[in-house]
């Protein structure tokens, strides 16, 4: 009955250690990647997916006229995967990821910036 009682408190000192060592070894905490998707990936996405479905209603002539604008569809469709790539898991590092997502909303403003001078004209 002793040795029960002392493996039992052994456990639990193990235990508590063990989430010591991990509390004190992540930099960052966890998130769950449904929350990674709906605060980074999706407003991005989906503004330049905007941008570009208005671009292909408000000027429909000069866009079969050019082929750059079916460059940035394309473009959009690449942003989309990486997006996925690093907001799923797939990516290996955080900090990596992070400095990725940065590039990406720059290039996602761009886009939307490239939108409003289609829409315009100017």
């Amino acid at each position: 009955m002793k040795a029960w009682k002392e493996k039992k408190k052994r456990m639990r000192e193990n235990t508590a250690e063990n989430t010591n060592k991990q509390n004190s070894s992540s930099s960052t905490p966890s998130v769950s990647w449904r929350m990674c998707i709906r605060k980074f990936c999706f407003p991005p996405v989906l503004y330049s997916f905007l941008a570009h479905f208005f671009v292909f209603i408000s000027s429909p002539l000069r866009i079969l006229m050019q082929i750059y604008p079916i460059i940035d569809f394309l473009f959009l469709s690449y942003h989309i995967c990486i997006y996925v790539y690093i907001y799923i898991g797939w990516g290996k590092s955080r900090k990596k990821n992070s400095l990725y997502a940065l590039d990406h909303l720059k290039w996602t403003h761009l886009v939307i910036n490239r939108f409003i001078y289609h829409a315009t004209g100017n």
